[in-house]
């Protein structure tokens, strides 16, 4: 081995100049982009610091060590971005200039923390400096190879720089090297300690430099652009929300009924906000899974599977089920394929939770990444109403922060109380709002509300006409245990029954939505008030806030085809209901106001909105929404760049969702999908359950914990038409 094409980056024979490349050709991209960062970073040289960073960050694998590692398999124990960090010192510029390439390269696999804890120099006596002295003898005796590499910046730099980058200390000499850990980690840990220190600059670097070196690894060097949805859509005629979001500049509110089109109308707002080449990147928030695979698809046709993504914590199961055929390894393997991806800075439009929002700014890894790719973006805050108050105070703290970061939000919902609304549009210096004007309004009426005096069980009959009558029935209780009560005594009444709630195991919850178009009586939970695309007669409902259920009345003639509908709303509800609305004085306030309501106007809504929530927040949500938003803040003030909370993925997961289990029916069934590495198949038997029911069966030594499958198995009765069977406390999951 003795020249720079001898050298290998990857185990695939890829040599060290493709790669880096490569990873150039990622950068013109993201400078491109993100060009609005040097600013946010001030400093007008943060680019020219990312390219010196992706040219020197793999010099290190010239190490002979390394390359017999690559080719001959076994173990170097070294890390060459170690060695690459090393060769600052061939930089002719100043020391800070010289520290922000050296700790954008020493970082860009591992933290800080790792690296003081692995490879740290400062101890001349310790086994980890004796290994440093040893891997740096053997890189340097490559050094006729290294300087060759080094001598191709010029070239590289009018390439993909777009100038010549000719401060280079060149040839580089045995004497001149530094030591990386030293010179950039050590010192950085000093910088933390300083008050006044400035992370964006480093966010940016350790976030753009990692994304360069991931792609480039996919052999991925173009990043996807967006198009021109208003040529996409094709209408004839835009309606006035749809016509006044296109001609907005700057974050908006909008406010209209289900059905008229707002998310057309949010694409429409985010084209006017583009970029003239569709640089910047659109991301669709919405609360659930359902929610937002049913958006994945309907962007998916606007712009192509490609250029769109979709994150939330069962995406993968999604995908691969989307793509799946005869051929399950291949489904598999390119479902990791396209969820990898979407993981990158590479597809312009991405649907998700909140949750995958506010994790960036928890620590977790790869945060650097996800928060530079937000950075300057559009975002599109869908069903804002659905969140309680500590969701709410997360995202408004982390829209605060995006804002800081150059991006704009267009924010809407069909029930958006003023108080919620007041909050974001100060916190957000929103100026723009957008209403249905009363003409449009009165095309959207469609239900005749009714508040029947007593519980569900009082009106059973009543409800066993309309489906004798050949009405398509749905049947809305507000917990689980209620919804399953129900469904056992109306199942047989109707040919075409069904019970859909949040305990069921994924792949009967899937199966269940796919045929949902010829269910005639379903009985539900509140799973049904966003998301399911569904079309009922009449509706009988317990009473909940007026927010939900004007989401519930959506689900009733939907299409708007069947004049006037009714919907039913019993005045009390089940013993537990106090558990599941926590401000049970939102649910009494709502039934009183209906009691004088007949037909339901659209115009009649937004005040019957404002009325419930005329006093905000109670006291116990408004003492949990300022908690929040101030513990947020200092977990956002104590982030680091270049560090990483121990904290992982999954374990944040659990502190905002269910958790999820495997009836110990289906574990036979389960462990053998598992064995056999049809990860895929073995999600399809998980079903969520709550914190509390978590901890009530740990009590009562109900659930085992297999540590080779990171699984829990619970030991409930489950059944594939009731779903799981549990005794609820406190339940509050859909």
């Amino acid at each position: 081995m003795n020249k720079l094409d001898d050298i290998w980056a990857k185990d695939t024979g890829e040599t060290l100049m493709e790669h880096t490349q490569k990873a150039l050709k990622v950068f013109t991209h993201i400078k491109e982009i993100y060009n609005v960062a040097q600013d946010l970073a001030g400093d007008n040289k943060l680019f020219e610091k990312l390219f010196i960073s992706i040219f020197l960050h793999d010099i290190g694998k010239i190490s002979k060590g390394f390359q017999n590692e690559l080719r001959r398999g076994g173990r170097w124990d070294f890390r060459h971005e170690i060695l690459s960090s090393c060769l600052c010192n061939v930089i002719d510029e100043d020391e800070e200039y010289k520290f922000d390439v050296a700790l954008t390269i020493i970082t860009h696999h591992k933290d800080c923390l790792e690296l003081r804890e692995k490879y740290k120099t400062t101890d001349k006596n310790s086994p980890a400096f004796e290994l440093y002295e040893q891997k740096l003898e053997e890189f340097l005796e490559s050094l006729d190879i290294i300087n060759e590499m080094l001598f191709n910046i010029r070239d590289l730099s009018l390439t993909y720089l777009g100038y010549p980058y000719e401060k280079l200390k060149l040839p580089l000499k045995k004497e001149d090297v530094l030591d990386g850990y030293k010179f950039a980690v050590k010192k950085y840990f000093k910088i933390l300690e300083d008050e006044d220190f400035e992370k964006q600059k480093y966010v940016f670097l350790k976030g753009f430099m990692t994304q360069c070196d991931h792609l480039s690894s996919a052999d991925i060097t173009t990043i996807l652009y967006g198009d021109n949805i208003l040529k996409k859509l094709g209408f004839k005629k835009l309606m006035y929300t749809q016509e006044k979001a296109l001609n907005i500049k700057g974050s908006a509110f909008l406010t209209a009924p289900t059905g008229s089109g707002k998310t057309e109308a949010s694409l429409l707002w985010a084209l006017n906000n583009q970029t003239e080449d569709f640089k910047k990147r659109t991301f669709y928030i919405l609360p659930y899974t359902a929610s937002i695979n049913a958006m994945y698809k309907r962007l998916c046709r606007y712009f192509g599977s490609d250029k769109v993504g979709i994150l939330h914590n069962k995406a993968s199961y999604f995908i691969y089920k989307e793509i799946c055929e005869d051929d399950k390894q291949r489904a598999k393997i390119e479902a990791k394929k396209i969820q990898d991806q979407t993981k990158k800075i590479f597809r312009p439009y991405k649907v998700l939770t909140p949750h995958q929002v506010f994790k960036n700014f928890f620590g977790i890894k790869g945060f650097e990444q996800r928060i530079s790719e937000m950075t300057g973006s559009l975002f599109i805050l869908d069903e804002i109403h659905a969140y309680d108050a500590r969701t709410t105070a997360l995202i408004l703290k982390c829209c605060e922060n995006l804002k800081s970061l150059g991006a704009e939000f267009f924010i809407m919902s069909a029930t958006m109380p003023k108080f919620i609304k007041d909050m974001f549009s100060n916190c957000l210096d929103i100026k723009n709002f957008i209403y249905m004007p009363e003409s449009e309004l009165e095309n959207f009426t469609r239900h005749r509300v009714k508040v029947l005096d007593g519980k569900i069980d009082d009106y059973i009959n009543r409800i066993i006409e309309d489906i004798k009558n050949d009405k398509k029935v749905l049947v809305i209780c507000n917990s689980v245990s209620k919804a399953q009560s129900i469904y056992k005594i109306l199942k047989d009444y109707s040919p075409s029954s069904r019970l859909l709630h949040g305990r069921l195991i994924l792949k009967d919850r899937e199966k269940l939505e796919q045929d949902i178009d010829n269910i005639k009586l379903l009985i539900a939970t509140q799973v049904v008030e966003v998301s399911l695309d569904i079309d009922f007669d009449v509706l009988y409902t317990e009473p909940a806030p007026i927010d939900s259920l004007i989401q519930r009345f959506g689900r009733v003639n939907r299409k708007r085809e069947k004049g006037i509908c009714i919907v039913n709303v019993f005045s009390i509800g089940s013993e537990k209901d106090k558990f599941i609305y926590r401000n049970y004085d939102y649910v009494l306030k709502t039934v009183e106001l209906l009691k004088g309501e007949d037909i339901l106007t659209e115009n009649k809504i937004q005040n019957l909105v404002d009325k419930v929530y005329e006093n905000g927040y109670s006291v116990d949500d408004l003492k949990i929404f300022n908690e929040t938003k101030a513990a947020f803040q200092r977990v956002i003030d104590s982030l680091k760049p270049m560090i990483e909370d121990e904290m992982n993925e999954q374990e944040f997961d659990k502190l905002f969702d269910s958790y999820q289990a495997v009836p110990m029916e289906y574990k036979l069934e389960y462990m053998e999908f598992i064995d056999n590495k049809m990860y895929y198949e073995a999600m399809g038997y998980f079903v969520p359950i709550t914190r509390g029911q978590y901890f009530k069966l740990l009590n009562k030594n109900a659930i085992e914990y297999d540590k080779k499958t990171y699984t829990l198995f619970i030991n409930c009765e489950y059944d594939r038409e009731l779903g799981l069977l549990i005794d609820e406390v406190n339940d509050n999951f859909m």
